[in-house]
Formats: structure tokens, sequence, C-alpha cells
């Protein structure tokens, strides 16, 4: 392939990985939103009277406490593709993305309960699930009431499924089609040591990136992030193979005879005693 046609590649694919990376500001306005509600939720909960709980219960709440911190510093919250112009709660969203309850639930050994909330009640809110004795249960046990639990559980406003904030689905393709493109450039091919060495670096980098995106993924999406971190690793491996071996000089007879680069010139010797011999030269 020749080097304008890497050049081309690279830059389409740069372009893509920037459509994927730019995040607008109204999702991120949302995101901030919904840390700021759980951070004060936990302060609140955080100093709440729990003198009516035994030893348990309150070390099972602050462990409740706890999950709910590390929730909300981590600032994954699900998605709302479904309902356009409303905030609505989610449990589980389509991509597997926990909700605070949901995820506190499931901390504390509550994921079958989990499971199940999100297979019948997805958008239900928590005042609405207060019936529930499984629900029910898990709250006493944990130290917390319905509507303490209620405070946690937010609601998300609505975003289109190919606009999200981390723009997820444009991320997702541009670094496929960055693998695919750099692997098949880095394939073993017969070609100049510039254009060799020029998708070698393409390779080099994207495969990098191509991984990181892919580990990055695992916890939200573990295969389509094995599946970055798998296709980065393999572009990776055959752009250094590419760097490595720079293909070998053809021989100037070999090139120049289809017969694998030896050849037979016929002609005429004249012997001691001035026989003319017939003779064929042979070369390699």
């Amino acid at each position: 392939m020749r080097a304008p046609h890497v050049l081309i590649l690279a830059a389409w694919s740069m372009f893509a990985l920037e459509s994927g990376l730019a995040s607008p500001s109204q999702p991120q306005a949302e995101g901030a939103r919904i840390r700021e509600h759980l951070s004060r939720v936990e302060r609140q909960l955080r100093a709440g009277d729990v003198s009516r709980l035994d030893h348990a219960r309150r070390a099972a709440r602050e462990a409740a406490l706890d999950a709910l911190h590390v929730y909300w510093r981590a600032g994954v919250f699900p998605h709302n593709h479904d309902f356009p112009g409303v905030r609505r709660p989610y449990f589980v969203d389509r991509h597997g993305t926990r909700c605070a309850m949901a995820y506190v639930i499931e901390h504390a050994g509550g994921a079958k309960l989990v499971a199940r909330v999100s297979r019948t009640a997805n958008n239900a809110r928590v005042r609405e699930l207060a019936g529930d004795p499984e629900l029910i249960a898990w709250l006493d046990r944990n130290g917390m009431t319905a509507e303490e639990a209620a405070l946690v559980q937010p609601e998300y406003g609505y975003r289109h499924p190919y606009n999200d904030p981390s723009r997820e689905y444009h991320w997702d393709v541009a670094v496929l089609a960055l693998e695919v493109s750099g692997v098949a450039l880095n394939m073993p091919r017969s070609s100049s040591w510039e254009s060799r060495r020029l998708c070698g670096i393409y390779g080099f980098i994207g495969g990098i990136v191509g991984g990181s995106a892919g580990l990055a993924r695992m916890n939200n999406h573990p295969g389509l992030g094995q599946l970055e971190a798998y296709g980065g690793l393999l572009m990776f491996g055959l752009a250094v193979h590419n760097l490595n071996h720079p293909p070998r000089e053809v021989p100037v007879l070999a090139a120049s005879h289809p017969n694998g680069g030896w050849s037979a010139t016929p002609g005429v010797n004249v012997s001691a005693e001035g026989v003319p011999q017939l003779a064929v030269s042979v070369t390699f």
C-alpha cells in the first residue's frame, strides 16, 4: 500500500476517534447533577440518627454508604434512552449500568434482587417497591429505610442512544475501524520499506490506543472490551513485526528472470585443437 493511502487512513481514524472523545456540555452537566445529588444524600444519611440500630445493622449501613461513595465518585451512571423529554429512574440500563441503589444492593449480597427488579420493574421508583418483601428485608438487614433508599435513587434525563456523553457508539466504531485498518495494513506482504515503516508506525500507535480502549471498556461491556483489547494487541504485534523486519533486497538477476533467479546463455567455444564447441553458461 502506498504512503498516501496510509496517511489518509490515519487521518480518517484520528477524525473518528476525535468524534468519539468529544462530549457535549449538556450530558456533562447531567452527570455533574447526579454526582452532586448522590454526594449530598451520602452526607445526609451519614449524619442520620442510627440509635435504633444494633451493632450489626450499623456496620452494614456504613458498608452500604461506603459503596455509595465509591459509586458516585466513579461517575458511571445509567442512561435514559427510552423516555424523551422526561426524567425516569433505571435500576439497570441497556448497557448493564446499575443505578446507585442497585449498585449498593448488589454490593451487599442482593444480586438476585437487583436482577429480578431489573426484569420486572426496571423503571419503578423505590417508593413503588416499598411493598416488596425481599427489598424490605434487605433494607432492614442493612439499617436503611424505604424513605432513605428513595433518596439514593436519582432520575435520569433522556439521552439519544447515539449521542451519549461518552459517545460510546462512535467511540467503539472508531476503535474497531482503527484496528481493522491497522491489521490489514500490517499483514505480511511484499512492499517497500517506506510503506512498511509507515504502516508499522500507524499500527504501533493504533494498537496502543485500541488495546487501552478495550481495557477501559471491560467493566461496563466485557465482550466488546475484550474484542477491542485483543484487536489492539494483534495490531500492535503485527506492527512491531513489520518495524523489525525490513523487506529483503531482491537480487537483480532474480528480478529479471522469472525462473527463480538463474539464466542459461548459449555460446560457442574453440578448443585448444581449434575445434569449435557448443557451450551453455549458467548463472545464478
